[in-house]
């Protein structure tokens, strides 16, 4: 379907301009948490998506204690779309002021409510839940090594669920 991956473009604008900016991946998880939750409520058809993306990618780095500048939010996601090119000045200062009314969409659409359970919390809850599985991983996991390595992991499966048309169909 078509809004399905219209929804899909605007995961990966987040995910790819979050790797550009080096921003903490709890950020952007919760970033993502914020778009599916507009998108659930709101038009991607009658709501600019690059501003909502990075209204979203910017409120998640709030959320998350690693804020950008909206300078370098909407920069680095320009660059993103267009590589070769860079933003023009009136251009930035007009995404910037259109920034600050998507970040106020966004923040009427969550309820200022931002004490969300992000995915990374739910996998874990889903696994700590099971019996065999947790005591498993408690007797696998137990040096740094291992539980980094089981980190890593579960961050991957959660990004790349970010993507699958479950997650971006529904809420």
């Amino acid at each position: 379907r078509l809004v399905e991956r219209v929804k899909r473009s605007c995961v990966s604008l987040i995910i790819k301009t979050g790797k550009l900016l080096k921003i903490d991946h709890t950020a952007v998880i919760t970033a993502l948490s914020f778009l599916h939750r507009f998108y659930g409520e709101y038009s991607v058809f009658k709501n600019d998506r690059f501003l909502v993306s990075m209204a979203c990618l910017y409120l998640g780095g709030k959320v998350a204690d690693c804020p950008k500048s909206s300078r370098d939010v909407l920069v680095s996601g320009f660059s993103v779309l267009h590589p070769n090119k860079k933003p023009e000045k009136t251009w930035l200062e007009e995404a910037r002021k259109k920034l600050v009314v998507a970040e106020r969409m966004v923040l009427y659409q969550l309820g200022f409510k931002f004490s969300i359970k992000t995915a990374n919390e739910h996998m874990m809850d889903i696994l700590l839940k099971d019996e065999r599985l947790s005591s498993f991983l408690k007797g696998t996991l137990t040096g740094d090594q291992e539980l980094a390595k089981f980190n890593r992991l579960s961050n991957t499966l959660v990004n790349s669920s970010a993507k699958i048309p479950l997650v971006v169909h529904y809420e």
